[in-house]
């Protein structure tokens, strides 16, 4: 706020003097050098030094650089800091993502080998189990055959030998019957004998 004060009430009045109330001193110069241009009251103070001025705005305009670049840079620091935590991140997710999908890869390939063994082991099962159907079938049709030899050989030993026997029984049968008829009738007859006595 001061330098724009100042800026109004001494640069540019000073400007307007120098390029219109000096014009006929200068027209006669190619060239003004000076190191500095002063301002000075009646008494010999200087109240504006051209080269103090420019000192002090540019020291001001250095110092704002300065503020900005620090401000920039401290920007830029954390803006660093807020992508290396995002890369950190990042690669922290990569690393995790990596090993769950190692993780499932071992869990599959765990898996298909237990199931490749579990299916193995199924199929020896099934085919033992085949052999012994196979084998119990055999040896069931020969016990199968076995118990038919032993059938004939008891139908040939026993039962035809008993039909027979029955065979001749009930041709016998009307004889016994013939004399349990003829023992009854005596029988009868001794009773009546009897009673008759």
């Amino acid at each position: 706020m001061k330098n724009q004060k100042l800026i109004r009430f001494f640069i540019v009045p000073l400007s307007i003097f120098i390029f219109i109330g000096a014009y006929n001193t200068l027209d006669r110069f190619d060239l003004i050098k000076a190191e500095d241009f002063q301002v000075v009251d009646k008494d010999g103070v200087t109240i504006f030094s051209l080269i103090d001025f420019l000192n002090e705005t540019e020291k001001a305009e250095i110092n704002s650089l300065n503020d900005k670049i620090l401000i920039l840079e401290s920007t830029i620091e954390n803006l660093k800091k807020e992508i290396n935590n995002i890369n950190s991140t990042n690669d922290e997710f990569k690393t995790n993502i990596k090993n769950e999908i190692k993780s499932s890869e071992n869990n599959y390939n765990s898996f298909k080998s237990e199931f490749n063994e579990s299916l193995d082991l199924l199929v020896k099962k099934s085919d033992e189990l085949d052999i012994l159907i196979i084998r119990n079938n055999k040896d069931h049709k020969k016990s199968i055959q076995k118990l038919n030899r032993d059938l004939k050989k008891v139908e040939n030993k026993r039962i035809i030998p008993l039909e027979e026997e029955m065979d001749n029984l009930k041709m016998h049968k009307e004889n016994l019957n013939e004399i349990l008829m003829l023992d009854m009738i005596e029988k009868a007859l001794e009773k009546q004998r009897e009673r008759a006595e």
